[in-house]
Protein backbone atom coordinates (compact mmCIF):
# COMPACT_ATOMS: atom_id res chain seq x y z
CA UNK A 1 0.00 0.00 0.00
CA UNK A 2 1.12 3.06 -1.15
CA UNK A 3 0.05 6.66 -0.29
CA UNK A 4 -0.11 9.79 -2.53
CA UNK A 5 -1.23 13.32 -3.24
CA UNK A 6 -4.76 13.12 -5.07
CA UNK A 7 -7.33 16.02 -5.62
CA UNK A 8 -10.57 14.47 -5.45
CA UNK A 9 -13.28 15.70 -7.40
CA UNK A 10 -16.53 15.60 -5.18
CA UNK A 11 -20.01 16.22 -6.82
CA UNK A 12 -22.89 16.01 -4.45
CA UNK A 13 -26.41 16.20 -6.24
CA UNK A 14 -30.41 15.87 -5.29
CA UNK A 15 -31.35 13.28 -8.09
CA UNK A 16 -35.06 13.43 -7.83
CA UNK A 17 -35.36 9.65 -8.21
CA UNK A 18 -32.76 6.98 -10.04
CA UNK A 19 -35.77 4.85 -9.91
CA UNK A 20 -36.46 4.55 -13.92
CA UNK A 21 -34.11 3.51 -16.46
CA UNK A 22 -33.82 7.17 -18.32
CA UNK A 23 -32.83 8.72 -15.00
CA UNK A 24 -30.04 6.27 -14.20
CA UNK A 25 -29.26 6.92 -18.18
CA UNK A 26 -28.38 10.36 -16.73
CA UNK A 27 -26.68 9.75 -14.34
CA UNK A 28 -24.96 7.52 -15.88
CA UNK A 29 -24.12 10.41 -18.72
CA UNK A 30 -23.44 13.23 -16.07
CA UNK A 31 -20.59 10.66 -14.25
CA UNK A 32 -19.19 10.02 -17.72
CA UNK A 33 -18.95 13.82 -18.67
CA UNK A 34 -17.34 15.09 -14.75
CA UNK A 35 -15.89 12.20 -13.92
CA UNK A 36 -16.15 12.46 -10.15
CA UNK A 37 -14.06 10.06 -8.45
CA UNK A 38 -16.73 10.39 -5.80
CA UNK A 39 -20.73 11.05 -6.37
CA UNK A 40 -22.86 12.15 -3.44
CA UNK A 41 -26.67 11.62 -4.35
CA UNK A 42 -29.85 12.57 -2.37
CA UNK A 43 -33.30 11.70 -2.83
CA UNK A 44 -32.46 8.35 -5.01
CA UNK A 45 -36.34 6.96 -3.92
CA UNK A 46 -34.97 3.26 -4.44
CA UNK A 47 -36.01 0.56 -2.10
CA UNK A 48 -35.34 -3.35 -2.01
CA UNK A 49 -36.45 -4.11 -5.47
CA UNK A 50 -33.94 -2.13 -7.06
CA UNK A 51 -30.73 -2.93 -8.76
CA UNK A 52 -28.20 -0.28 -10.10
CA UNK A 53 -25.24 -0.29 -11.48
CA UNK A 54 -23.43 2.71 -12.84
CA UNK A 55 -20.75 2.28 -15.06
CA UNK A 56 -16.85 2.90 -13.95
CA UNK A 57 -18.43 2.93 -10.24
CA UNK A 58 -19.59 1.20 -7.12
CA UNK A 59 -22.44 2.02 -5.14
CA UNK A 60 -23.17 2.57 -1.31
CA UNK A 61 -26.87 2.93 -1.17
CA UNK A 62 -29.09 3.77 1.91
CA UNK A 63 -32.87 3.09 0.88
CA UNK A 64 -35.38 4.82 3.32
CA UNK A 65 -36.73 2.46 5.41
CA UNK A 66 -39.97 1.30 4.68
CA UNK A 67 -40.54 2.81 1.86
CA UNK A 68 -42.41 1.89 -1.41
CA UNK A 69 -40.65 5.27 -2.93
CA UNK A 70 -38.78 8.54 -1.45
CA UNK A 71 -36.16 10.03 0.30
CA UNK A 72 -32.53 7.62 0.04
CA UNK A 73 -29.27 8.63 -0.40
CA UNK A 74 -25.87 6.95 -2.21
CA UNK A 75 -22.29 7.38 -2.59
CA UNK A 76 -20.84 6.38 -6.65
CA UNK A 77 -17.26 5.74 -5.63
CA UNK A 78 -14.99 5.30 -9.24
CA UNK A 79 -13.43 1.72 -9.24
CA UNK A 80 -10.05 1.92 -7.87
CA UNK A 81 -10.28 4.08 -5.34
CA UNK A 82 -10.56 2.10 -2.07
CA UNK A 83 -12.80 3.30 0.58
CA UNK A 84 -14.95 1.74 3.98
CA UNK A 85 -18.85 1.50 4.41
CA UNK A 86 -19.64 3.13 7.60
CA UNK A 87 -22.73 1.78 9.27
CA UNK A 88 -23.43 2.81 12.28
CA UNK A 89 -27.16 2.03 13.89
CA UNK A 90 -28.29 4.83 15.72
CA UNK A 91 -27.13 7.41 12.83
CA UNK A 92 -29.35 4.37 10.39
CA UNK A 93 -32.57 5.17 12.76
CA UNK A 94 -32.35 8.70 12.61
CA UNK A 95 -35.95 10.09 12.01
CA UNK A 96 -35.40 13.12 10.01
CA UNK A 97 -31.57 12.81 8.41
CA UNK A 98 -31.02 10.02 5.73
CA UNK A 99 -27.16 9.32 5.61
CA UNK A 100 -24.58 6.94 3.15
CA UNK A 101 -21.22 7.44 4.73
CA UNK A 102 -17.95 5.70 3.47
CA UNK A 103 -14.29 6.42 4.98
CA UNK A 104 -11.39 7.06 3.22
CA UNK A 105 -7.71 5.68 4.66
CA UNK A 106 -5.18 8.83 4.70
CA UNK A 107 -1.23 8.69 5.77
CA UNK A 108 -0.51 8.42 9.34
CA UNK A 109 -3.49 6.47 10.27
CA UNK A 110 -6.24 9.41 9.47
CA UNK A 111 -9.77 9.06 8.00
CA UNK A 112 -12.00 11.51 6.12
CA UNK A 113 -15.52 10.10 6.22
CA UNK A 114 -17.59 11.28 2.94
CA UNK A 115 -21.27 11.51 3.92
CA UNK A 116 -24.62 11.88 1.57
CA UNK A 117 -26.93 13.70 3.94
CA UNK A 118 -30.83 14.02 2.80
CA UNK A 119 -33.26 15.82 5.23
CA UNK A 120 -36.53 15.76 4.21
CA UNK A 121 -38.69 19.14 4.33
CA UNK A 122 -41.30 19.33 7.58
CA UNK A 123 -39.81 16.96 10.45
CA UNK A 124 -37.91 19.28 11.82
CA UNK A 125 -38.14 18.43 15.75
CA UNK A 126 -35.39 15.88 16.05
CA UNK A 127 -32.90 18.01 13.21
CA UNK A 128 -31.53 19.70 15.72
CA UNK A 129 -30.08 16.24 17.60
CA UNK A 130 -29.59 14.29 14.59
CA UNK A 131 -26.97 16.70 13.42
CA UNK A 132 -25.29 16.98 16.40
CA UNK A 133 -25.77 13.15 17.22
CA UNK A 134 -24.02 12.79 13.60
CA UNK A 135 -21.00 14.19 15.05
CA UNK A 136 -20.81 12.45 17.98
CA UNK A 137 -21.46 8.92 17.04
CA UNK A 138 -19.07 9.79 14.19
CA UNK A 139 -15.95 11.04 16.50
CA UNK A 140 -15.26 14.19 14.26
CA UNK A 141 -14.18 15.93 17.53
CA UNK A 142 -11.18 13.37 17.08
CA UNK A 143 -8.42 15.52 15.02
CA UNK A 144 -7.40 11.85 12.94
CA UNK A 145 -10.97 12.46 12.08
CA UNK A 146 -11.70 14.53 8.75
CA UNK A 147 -15.27 15.17 7.11
CA UNK A 148 -16.86 16.24 4.30
CA UNK A 149 -21.11 16.22 4.59
CA UNK A 150 -23.04 17.48 1.53
CA UNK A 151 -26.75 17.08 0.40
CA UNK A 152 -30.09 18.53 0.41
CA UNK A 153 -30.62 19.47 4.66
CA UNK A 154 -33.64 21.64 3.29
CA UNK A 155 -32.29 24.39 5.42
CA UNK A 156 -32.82 27.89 4.33
CA UNK A 157 -30.61 30.72 5.93
CA UNK A 158 -29.04 34.05 4.92
CA UNK A 159 -25.74 33.15 5.91
CA UNK A 160 -25.51 30.97 2.87
CA UNK A 161 -27.76 32.84 0.32
CA UNK A 162 -31.36 32.77 1.21
CA UNK A 163 -33.23 35.72 1.64
CA UNK A 164 -34.77 34.25 5.01
CA UNK A 165 -34.50 31.62 7.34
CA UNK A 166 -36.78 28.71 7.79
CA UNK A 167 -36.55 26.69 11.15
CA UNK A 168 -34.40 23.88 9.88
CA UNK A 169 -32.05 26.76 8.83
CA UNK A 170 -31.85 28.35 12.18
CA UNK A 171 -31.34 24.86 13.82
CA UNK A 172 -28.36 24.52 10.97
CA UNK A 173 -27.17 27.97 11.57
CA UNK A 174 -27.57 27.44 15.57
CA UNK A 175 -25.28 24.24 15.40
CA UNK A 176 -22.78 25.82 13.21
CA UNK A 177 -22.11 29.21 15.77
CA UNK A 178 -22.63 26.55 18.98
CA UNK A 179 -20.00 23.60 17.76
CA UNK A 180 -17.66 25.76 14.91
CA UNK A 181 -14.57 25.12 17.10
CA UNK A 182 -14.98 22.14 18.70
CA UNK A 183 -15.78 20.23 15.27
CA UNK A 184 -13.38 22.74 13.10
CA UNK A 185 -17.01 23.61 10.64
CA UNK A 186 -16.59 25.41 7.22
CA UNK A 187 -19.71 25.83 5.91
CA UNK A 188 -19.65 26.14 1.94
CA UNK A 189 -23.06 27.42 0.26
CA UNK A 190 -23.52 26.89 -3.93
CA UNK A 191 -22.78 30.47 -5.91
CA UNK A 192 -26.29 30.78 -6.57
CA UNK A 193 -29.63 28.81 -6.12
CA UNK A 194 -29.42 25.29 -6.06
CA UNK A 195 -32.91 24.35 -5.93
CA UNK A 196 -34.54 27.42 -8.79
CA UNK A 197 -38.01 26.36 -8.50
CA UNK A 198 -37.76 27.82 -4.76
CA UNK A 199 -35.09 30.55 -5.81
CA UNK A 200 -32.88 28.52 -2.47
CA UNK A 201 -29.71 27.68 -1.55
CA UNK A 202 -30.49 24.05 0.06
CA UNK A 203 -27.49 22.16 -1.14
CA UNK A 204 -24.81 22.89 1.47
CA UNK A 205 -20.99 21.34 2.23
CA UNK A 206 -20.05 21.37 6.11
CA UNK A 207 -16.58 20.06 5.48
CA UNK A 208 -13.94 20.24 8.29
CA UNK A 209 -11.54 23.52 8.07
CA UNK A 210 -8.03 21.53 7.62
CA UNK A 211 -9.64 20.58 4.42
CA UNK A 212 -8.98 22.50 1.27
CA UNK A 213 -12.36 22.72 -0.35
CA UNK A 214 -11.01 25.11 -4.11
CA UNK A 215 -13.27 27.74 -4.63
CA UNK A 216 -14.25 30.58 -7.59
CA UNK A 217 -15.61 32.80 -4.66
CA UNK A 218 -14.80 32.40 -0.92
CA UNK A 219 -16.86 29.60 0.57
CA UNK A 220 -19.27 29.41 -2.45
CA UNK A 221 -19.38 25.89 -4.71
CA UNK A 222 -20.09 25.94 -8.49
CA UNK A 223 -23.63 24.93 -10.04
CA UNK A 224 -23.33 22.17 -12.57
CA UNK A 225 -26.91 21.64 -14.31
CA UNK A 226 -28.71 18.35 -14.08
CA UNK A 227 -31.73 16.58 -14.93
CA UNK A 228 -33.43 17.56 -11.65
CA UNK A 229 -35.00 20.67 -9.87
CA UNK A 230 -31.91 20.84 -8.11
CA UNK A 231 -28.20 21.79 -9.60
CA UNK A 232 -25.51 19.39 -8.80
CA UNK A 233 -22.69 21.67 -6.47
CA UNK A 234 -19.04 20.64 -7.12
CA UNK A 235 -16.23 19.93 -4.57
CA UNK A 236 -12.83 19.17 -5.19
CA UNK A 237 -10.18 18.48 -2.36
CA UNK A 238 -6.78 17.53 -2.07
CA UNK A 239 -5.16 15.18 0.63
CA UNK A 240 -2.89 12.29 0.77
CA UNK A 241 -4.55 8.90 0.66
CA UNK A 242 -3.37 5.40 1.01
CA UNK A 243 -3.79 3.82 -2.38
CA UNK A 244 -5.14 0.50 -2.53
CA UNK A 245 -7.57 -1.30 -4.80
CA UNK A 246 -11.02 -2.38 -3.56
CA UNK A 247 -10.95 -6.01 -3.49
Amino acid sequence: MSSEDRALNIISINANSIVSHERRADLQNFAKHHKPDLLLINETKLNSRHNVQINGYKIVRTDRQNAIRGGGTAILIKNGLYYETVQISSIQNFQCIETTIISLNLRNNKKVYIISAYAAAGSNSTFYQEIQQLFVNLNLQDTDAYYIIAGDLNSKHPNWGDTSANTRGNCLSAFINEYQIDYRIEMYGPASPSYVPGNSFLDLCLADARLVINTREPNKLELLDYDSDHKAIKIRDKFKYRKHINP
